[in-house]
């Protein structure tokens, strides 16, 4: 008898602080917290089995009422090729990050999560984390200026393309340049302290930006740092490629 007809397929869930995304069949699903409920994810859902990692607990909790799920946490725990455990608190989207990383470049590398906060995280030759830096996001540091004064409010559009670093005219472009220039500096400034204490025999090392807020900083980064010792991608949705490899690496 043929049971094929039986065997679920398989969603892959990255539930951050702001929005859910998801892989199905290759494609990205991507749903503002706001609006995650029974009716929205019944359709991305159903008869699926959902695989997933969270930094939110609300999430969790409306997907582990309706729906047959797996944390990726669980199966992490239990992964073996990559070293992390000596990490004190590091985040599973962290540890996901370089896991999906790893799965475009060869070790040592560097992924930046551009989202709430801006996170850089360290894989060396050996699998091993190095560990990292957490600063706030592009949208946190907006919406934290404009929650101070709301006079200081940036009219950035979520798919308007990166203005750049210039001089502001009006206080949404001075605000979007100095939120720009204090991502970008402080980023090239971590990575130039760190990086030279990274080994990898002269060559360069693949730093990938993951994230809606990586697009708007990378090619201002690369112009910033350009040298044969970085090598810049804009990779989005590597936490969910990060579960994707756990999943198919237990065979489930």
């Amino acid at each position: 008898m043929n049971n094929s007809k039986n065997i679920k397929s398989k969603v892959f869930a990255d539930f951050g602080n702001t929005r859910a995304k998801f892989l199905v069949d290759d494609e990205i699903i991507s749903i503002y917290n706001k609006d995650l409920n029974y009716n929205t994810l019944l359709p991305i859902l159903k008869d699926r089995d959902l695989f997933y990692g969270s930094v939110n607990q609300k999430t969790d909790q409306i997907i582990h009422d309706y729906f047959s799920c797996t944390n990726i946490k669980t199966l992490l725990d239990r992964e073996k090729s990559i070293r992390f455990k000596h990490i004190s608190g590091i985040g599973t989207d962290r540890v996901l990050s370089l896991l999906g990383g790893s799965l475009f470049f060869q070790p040592p590398l560097i992924t930046i999560e551009c989202g709430t906060c801006n996170t850089i995280n360290i894989l060396d030759d050996n699998y091993k984390i190095l560990g990292g830096s957490i600063a706030p996001g592009m949208l946190t540091m907006f919406d934290s200026m404009e929650q101070i004064n709301p006079a200081l409010k940036a009219n950035l559009p979520e798919h308007q393309k990166e203005k750049g670093i210039q001089i502001g005219t009006n206080t949404s472009d001075a605000l979007i340049s100095g939120v720009m220039a204090t991502m970008i500096g402080g980023i090239a400034y971590y990575l130039d302290m760190i990086c030279k204490d990274i080994e990898n025999s002269g060559k360069e090392i693949p730093i990938i930006l993951t994230g809606g807020s990586g697009e708007y900083i990378i090619e201002g980064l690369s112009k910033y740092l350009q040298n044969d010792r970085y090598k810049f991608i804009y990779k989005e949705n590597l936490v969910l490629y990060g579960i994707k490899k756990i999943v198919e690496d237990e065979r489930i």
